[in-house]
This record gives structure tokens, sequence and C-alpha cells, in this order.
């Protein structure tokens, strides 16, 4: 086995795998401060199979479904998630039937803030119903939201008029880096 660190006059150090089939392992002998650091790609962990991605692992992901969600028009809280220091890829889909017959439309969001509508088209959308009385549903797709610390998601759901009865609603998040 070989391995083969190629310079160039930029200072930079490529570390290339031999051209031999299997699994190459480079183990470096424990250092304190930057181990490596770059400007390109970062190649994170993940999963190569079927399963899931682990805690805090590229690929992550974390979902909440409520049913059931009777909604007004005041702003309501359909479920939530708890997302760690990241970057994320955060959707919601809602849909249900029960629609009243004053209500043409519900409004499905995405928010830091409980029971709280942001920006719409960014962070809310309409959604609206089939018929009178008749099914409904929309979704918001991927947002991207970085956090810092821990901080708590909201999938947030009103009508624009009357009520809707026995919504269900699904939060999911999907950790990009």
């Amino acid at each position: 086995m070989s391995i083969v660190l190629v310079g160039s006059t930029s200072g930079s150090v490529t570390l290339q795998e031999p051209a031999v089939a299997g699994t190459t392992v480079l183990t470096l002998p424990a250092v304190t401060g930057t181990v490596l650091t770059t400007t390109g790609q970062l190649i994170g962990n993940g999963t190569t199979t079927n399963d899931n991605a682990s805690a805090g692992q590229i690929g992550e992901t974390i979902v909440s479904t409520a049913s059931g969600i009777n909604l007004t028009t005041a702003a309501s809280d359909g479920t939530s998630i708890s997302l760690t220091a990241g970057d994320w890829d955060v959707a919601i889909y809602a849909s249900g039937a029960g629609a009243g017959a004053t209500c043409t439309a519900i409004r499905i969001g995405i928010s830091q803030t409980s029971a709280t509508f942001g920006t719409q088209g960014l962070d809310w959308v309409y959604a609206y119903a089939d018929a009178v009385n008749g099914p409904t549903g929309g979704s918001l797709p991927l947002r991207r939201i970085s956090l810092a610390s821990t901080t708590t998601i909201y999938g947030v759901l009103a009508t624009t008029a009357g009520v809707n009865n026995s919504l269900n609603c699904t939060l999911i998040a999907r950790r990009r880096r």
C-alpha cells in the first residue's frame, strides 16, 4: 500500500488514494488545533445504506406529525420540532377534509416564533380548499434555516375565514451541513 502526497507552488498538499481496490485508512497522530481546513466542498459523515443518518450528521432527519387540528383565523402551532445548531432544510405539509362553508383557504407556514407568520411566499403560503366543505391541503417546500443554537421550529396554520376541522400537519427537517 502507498499514499501519495501531491504538493503545489500555492502551498497546498493533496492526499490521493492509490489506484488499488479496497479500503485505505490513514491514521494521523493526535494534535491540538486545526488539523484540516478547506475552501472546497465539505464531505462529512452520513450514511451509505438505507438507514438513517445519526444525530448531528449530514442527512439527519427529524419529523413531527399532528392530526385532528381544528383551525380558525388565529395563527396556531400545528406541530413543532427542536433543531440543533446547523444548516437545515425544513418543509411543512398540511391536508385534511372538513373545510367549513366560509373557509376557502388556509395559511401554511414555518416559523421560529410560536403562532406567528413571517413573510408571505418565504415563510408561509395559501392552500385553497378543493370545494366548499371539501378537502384542503398544501405545502411550503424546502426552506433553509441556519441556526447558531438549538431552536424550536413551528409549523404554523390558520384559515383565511371560518373554520377548518380535522387537518393533518407534518413538519420535516433534514440537516444539510
